[in-house]
């Protein structure tokens, strides 16, 4: 990934200033310097036309990135970059779920004895509910679709360092999507090859190849 170098070398001043003594003035230049750089740097249609929506959603990825910035992991760009992508991504997805209301009230109704009992199966629930297990598996099917990191940290976790998450965006952007959708949104593979008009089995070979090369990448 190129950064302009001006860019880096002013970022780079606020960013300093910003772990020395952070203020809502500093996240602020910061937000306004970084917003259209990053924007502009993630694949999507917010790269011409930003709406209010993409707009919002970067500023808090921006936000996110350098309140959780570590120096020693690696540039300020790359990271702050990654976070807006996740921002983006995230509020996509979701928004992109239409859910009927007889669906809504059956996830409702999961989730609600699985949180008192804690996973059970699908029969299990059917019984319980007394809802028809096609139901069941319907709206299984949505809290799929819905699942994001409850934690905000699962991607620094899942990808430690700056060398990965760089390989990762190295990556086409096919790949990049499948890896980020199982390995990071934890969204089961039926469902990734449902959303990408996929087979199952082309979904799991594609995974396998990019995490090959995400190996084969981080070991030269």
């Amino acid at each position: 990934m190129d950064f302009d170098p001006q860019l880096k070398h002013r970022v780079g001043i606020l960013v300093d200033k910003y772990l020395k003594a952070p203020s809502s003035r500093l996240e602020e230049e910061i937000v306004n310097e970084v917003l259209h750089y990053a924007l502009n740097a993630v694949p999507g249609p917010h790269r011409e036309h930003p709406n209010e929506d993409d707009l919002q959603q970067a500023r808090l990825g921006i936000l996110e990135g350098l309140r959780s910035y570590d120096p020693e992991k690696g540039r300020f760009l790359s990271w702050v970059v990654y976070r807006v992508k996740k921002s983006l991504y995230t509020a996509s997805t979701r928004d992109a779920i239409y859910v009927p209301r007889h669906t809504k009230e059956v996830v409702m109704r999961i989730k609600k004895l699985e949180q008192e009992h804690g996973k059970l199966p699908d029969s299990k629930l059917a019984s319980l509910t007394g809802i028809p297990i096609e139901r069941i598996e319907e709206a299984r099917r949505v809290i799929g679709l819905q699942a994001v990191p409850a934690n905000q940290e699962t991607l620094p976790e899942q990808f430690p360092d700056l060398d990965l998450r760089e390989a990762l965006e190295a990556l086409p952007e096919q790949l990049r999507a499948i890896v980020e959708m199982s390995v990071v949104h934890e969204i089961p593979l039926g469902v990734i090859a449902a959303r990408m008009g996929l087979e199952e089995t082309e979904v799991q070979e594609s995974l396998t190849e990019a995490l090959r090369t995400l190996r084969e990448g981080l070991s030269e």
